[in-house]
């Protein structure tokens, strides 16, 4: 596909993209402009696109999933815009891969595909089924809940933090929030993108009660970090208190 330049746009350029949570099991997403492309690497161009997945549709179906089975428990799901250029028809198909869905069977069809979102999806053994994380999208960034994936004791040299459970391997940056979660002293604590600290955003705490309290912790701050190592960052503190926490908020997906 090419501009009226005669400028070629590259697969997956998109307009206007955003992802919005619909229920426990569905998530809508819609873009003004959405380039797609096929296995030979040619792009065609979608306008006004506005597609809801169902992850507990059995596939391989459209508007559902490219596998006939559950999604296991504790996965992130890519979602792809698919088009089919005999009928027309644009669709969409929830996959554990994040390349290329399986388009067999039903999908068969649909030859053109682009990736416009993860989502991370859980069983809370409840019976109620897998379930999505809520989050909303705006582009290529993507923000939820703030989840505290870090409360305890660290030390005064960098320890990794996994972020297997809320960033997908296919993010480039994390964005977040640190600080205190008990003390009466300000304390420093920092969080890198590699074990060496290199590359980090550091911060003077403050103490309990003079910060932030509705975020969990006191004094927090905000910080962006690029994911060097897919789905990992690093941190240390001050001293070996129990006394730090470091929150996700979202990340940036590589689209």
């Amino acid at each position: 596909y090419k501009t009226q330049a005669k400028i070629a746009v590259p697969s997956s350029y998109f307009l206007d993209l955003r992802e919005i949570y619909k229920t426990t099991t569905t998530q809508q997403y819609t873009a003004d402009i959405l380039t797609l492309r096929d296995a030979n690497g040619n792009t065609l161009t979608l306008q006004n696109v506005d597609e809801t997945n169902n992850i507990s549709m059995a596939g391989p179906i459209a508007g559902g999933r490219d596998q006939a089975a559950v999604f296991g428990d504790g996965v992130w799901v890519h979602i792809f815009i698919i088009y089919n250029p005999t009928t027309g028809d644009t669709s969409n198909v929830g996959s554990e891969t994040a390349t290329a869905p399986t388009l067999t069977g039903a999908l068969a069809g649909y030859t053109f595909y682009c990736r416009v979102g993860a989502i991370y999806v859980y069983d809370a053994g409840d019976g109620l089924g897998n379930r999505i994380t809520l989050s909303y999208q705006m582009g290529d960034r993507v923000t939820y809940n703030t989840n505290w994936i870090k409360w305890d004791t660290n030390n005064n040299s960098y320890t990794s933090i996994p972020l297997t459970a809320v960033v997908p391997a296919t993010a480039k940056m994390v964005h977040g929030s640190m600080g205190l979660s008990a003390g009466t002293t300000a304390h420093k604590m920092a969080v890198a993108s590699n074990s060496g600290g290199t590359i980090k955003v550091g911060a003077l705490c403050d103490a309990q009660g003079t910060g932030h309290t509705d975020y969990g912790v006191s004094g927090s701050k905000n910080f962006t970090l690029p994911l060097i190592t897919p789905q990992t960052i690093w941190w240390k503190t001050e001293t070996t208190d129990n006394i730090y926490a470091v929150g996700i908020e979202g990340f940036t997906d590589d689209l």
